[in-house]
């Protein structure tokens, strides 16, 4: 498999990358921390590592946060978790592992404090682990605190899966950080919300903003411990009333096969951005060969919208791209499409003026040679997205399928596309209304090309053609 460096997303050098923790926007520069092993490529004794930028695009790396140590509570990994600002003081709170004689884990919460502005010395709590009172129900998915102050009172969300079969948060209060008292359920799967995708068994990496008008917004990842899955992470939208989470919907937050535990940052602007984990989509064998594995996605912008969450790449990354083609009101009938170079790490915008005799097919990283690209197809009269990979590479160690999420025309009938191509990581965001992250491997030289054609499906006498209304390629401006 061919190896190749992403430009402009957050990756390890070596070893093994996963979970975002504890994103932060500090001192004039966002942080972020997640679960890192530089020894491993697959999960191993997790540490927290630590990367800051001041525009999101670029990134510097700094030293391993938090590690663990040669005994006690955080023994087996510095697992996931938040930090907070804690009067002036960043505190990280995070789960502890310990594997017991039988093999299985001990997960308990842990602090550290920051001894800098830039977050990069931390000191360990004496009192680790905290004190947290048990919940009154057997259960073995008890992790990744996400914490906040609300009134004077800090409160954490722990994720779990109670013993009925469903995914749950349990709510906990605290006035020092130190002694945590249980406060009931503050969020679960059951009963299910008319319309919602199936949650699982667990839900983990809970986190959670409020917008500017007052609704909340409560994101968990969905795994599955009977199979060792994850799936993909879950945003449930509703009221905080009496310390529980009313929630009036819930869709997926990425409907990829590549994103999970997205973690939340509120910025000090207003906005919620989003961080999540992209893993490589390829067998063990091409995993060890790459030599390092795991991605952060590009950060994304979150609003509620009538309802509904709203997604887009944040403001910051798009200002980072300067337009190398351009090209403006171009009719596309079937067998007369639109093909030009692409780079291999750029962004991609679009918009389309579309009817109900419309089939737009977007051919990505296509190659004449080989027949590779990354396809994303959509009809307006089916109204469903539709992200193929299955011909991306040709390499028999990268995984296919193909994804799909319902997505209805505007009014307008303008059908509106951004697509982030990073070399290996793929980043589709359609009408700030979904997004799709794939990982997708060509391997061919000639893989660079973006075609946009009309397929050939007719109502009644009407072509199945439409208008490309704009279509600006950018590469990074210090590219």
């Amino acid at each position: 498999m061919r190896k190749t460096s992403a430009r402009f997303h957050l990756t390890p050098t070596t070893g093994w990358l996963n979970d975002p923790n504890g994103p932060i926007f500090w001192k004039g520069r966002h942080h972020v921390f997640y679960q890192f092993d530089a020894e491993s490529s697959w999960f191993g004794r997790m540490t927290w590592g630590h990367s800051s930028s001041t525009d999101l695009v670029n990134w510097e790396r700094h030293p391993v946060a938090i590690a663990p140590s040669d005994q006690g509570p955080d023994a087996d990994g510095v697992w996931s978790g938040c930090v907070v600002d804690h009067d002036g003081i960043a505190t990280a709170i995070y789960t502890g592992v310990v594997t017991t004689a039988d093999g299985d884990r001990t997960q308990s919460v842990c602090l550290a404090t920051s001894t800098d502005d830039d977050l990069v010395s931390w000191v360990k709590d004496s009192t680790n682990p905290v004190s947290v009172e048990p919940p009154p129900y057997e259960v073995k998915a008890f992790r990744d605190p996400f914490v906040w102050r609300d009134n004077g009172i800090w409160v954490m969300l722990l994720g779990t899966g109670l013993p009925n079969g469903c995914g749950a948060v349990f709510r906990y209060v605290s006035q020092d950080l130190r002694d945590w008292r249980y406060q009931g359920v503050f969020a679960s799967g059951s009963p299910p919300v008319p319309g919602s995708p199936w949650t699982g068994s667990v839900w983990e990496c809970p986190s959670l903003a409020m917008t500017e008008s007052g609704e909340a917004v409560l994101l968990v990842s969905v795994h599955d411990p009977t199979t060792a899955s994850l799936h993909f992470t879950t945003a449930l939208i509703g009221e905080v009333t009496d310390g529980r989470l009313n929630v009036s919907s819930v869709q997926r937050v990425d409907h990829g096969h590549d994103c999970y535990a997205v973690a939340l940052e509120k910025n000090s602007d207003g906005r919620i951005l989003g961080y999540g984990w992209t893993w490589d989509a390829v067998s063990q064998a091409n995993r060890e060969e790459l030599g390092s594995t795991g991605a952060l996605t590009i950060p994304r912008e979150m609003a509620v919208l009538g309802g509904a969450l709203s997604i887009a790449p944040a403001a910051e990354v798009d200002r980072a791209f300067v337009v190398v083609h351009s090209s403006h009101a171009v009719s596309v009938v079937p067998g007369e499409p639109i093909e030009v170079a692409m780079p291999l790490s750029g962004r991609i915008h679009m918009t389309l003026t579309l009817d109900h005799a419309s089939t737009v097919r977007i051919g990505v990283r296509k190659s004449a040679t080989s027949g590779e690209e990354l396809l994303i197809d959509y009809n307006p009269s089916r109204s469903t997205v539709i992200v193929d990979r299955r011909r991306a590479s040709s390499d028999v160690g990268a995984l296919g399928g193909i994804s799909s999420a319902d997505y209805l025309l505007p009014d307008d009938r303008r059908f509106d596309a951004i697509i982030f191509i990073d070399e290996t990581i793929a980043e589709i965001f359609i009408g700030g209304a979904l997004a799709f992250t794939e990982r997708i491997y060509p391997q061919a030289i000639d893989a660079h090309f973006l075609r946009i054609e009309a397929c050939n499906e007719h109502f009644g006498e009407r072509p199945a053609s439409f208008v490309v209304d704009q279509l600006e390629i950018s590469m990074l401006a210090h590219a």
